[in-house]
């Protein structure tokens, strides 16, 4: 053999290192990045929730103002590559975003929120990550 076939890899390690290679790429788990789809209805779904637990619920225009809200913060935060860290205080905001919903709606003694308290506690808000 000479020098130069020395440092030829032969075919059978080269199958040996691709082999490694599948194996580690597949073993180690990476943690998927949640699609905008995903974080809206996690958005929403936290308003949604402590709303119902209070008994307060959206007229359909509100619940229309809701959903194109939580869209616009899910992008954006796929958008900016949000880390968990960044989601989880967006899904705090959108929770104390509901706190403030049912106080505005026990201030005026409804059940009902409409587009326009929605709007009118939405901008009260404003500026919260990632919506505004």
């Amino acid at each position: 053999m000479t020098p130069r076939e020395a440092h030829v890899p032969r075919p059978s390690y080269l199958a040996a290192i691709t082999l490694l290679a599948v194996l580690v790429a597949t073993a180690v788990p990476v943690a998927a990045q949640p699609t905008a789809d995903d974080l809206a209805e996690r958005l929403s779904d936290v308003v949604t929730s402590q709303l119902s637990s209070a008994g307060v619920n959206l007229t359909e225009s509100a619940a229309a103002r809701l959903d194109s809200a939580a869209r616009k913060g899910a992008r954006k935060l796929v958008r900016d590559g949000a880390d968990e860290a960044e989601i989880e205080e967006a899904i705090g905001n959108a929770g104390n975003f509901a706190h403030g919903l049912v106080d505005a709606a026990s201030a005026r003694d409804t059940k009902r929120i409409d587009a326009d308290l929605f709007t009118e506690v939405f901008n009260a808000f404003c500026p919260f990550y990632p919506f505004c």
